[in-house]
């Protein structure tokens, strides 16, 4: 019983610091969100899961650009659905003609936006 141990370590060799798993994330999600993420993980661990995920799959970034697109595009709905419900209340010719005009500069505002998507 007196025998010695190999000094040798056995086993997986270290990781070098560069391969650790020594950085951690979170971000916020729904309860819903979150049972389904679990379900699609199954056999591996969450964290797995979500890394093969997050680095493997396309990603749509959402740019300012196109935030401030989409804000312009809100700002024209609402300008139209005023003028739909003045027109609908009013049926003066002149009111029409003003509407027309504020018509036609959204419809470039449009085709601006349009162009600068088709760019991206």
């Amino acid at each position: 019983m007196n025998e010695k141990r190999n000094p040798k370590k056995t086993g997986r060799p270290r990781k070098n610091e560069s391969e650790k798993l020594s950085e951690g994330l979170g971000f916020k999600c729904t309860e819903k969100e979150k049972e389904k993420i679990i379900k699609l993980a199954k056999q591996r661990s969450l964290s797995e899961y979500v890394r093969d995920k997050a680095l493997s799959n396309r990603i749509k970034i959402v740019s300012k650009t196109d935030e401030k697109m989409l804000e312009k595009f809100h700002e024209i709905g609402l300008k139209i659905n005023q003028i739909a419900k003045i027109l609908n209340i009013t049926k003066d010719p002149n009111e029409i003609k003003k509407f027309k005009n504020d018509l036609e500069e959204m419809i470039a505002e449009l085709k601006e936006i349009h162009l600068a998507i088709q760019r991206n």
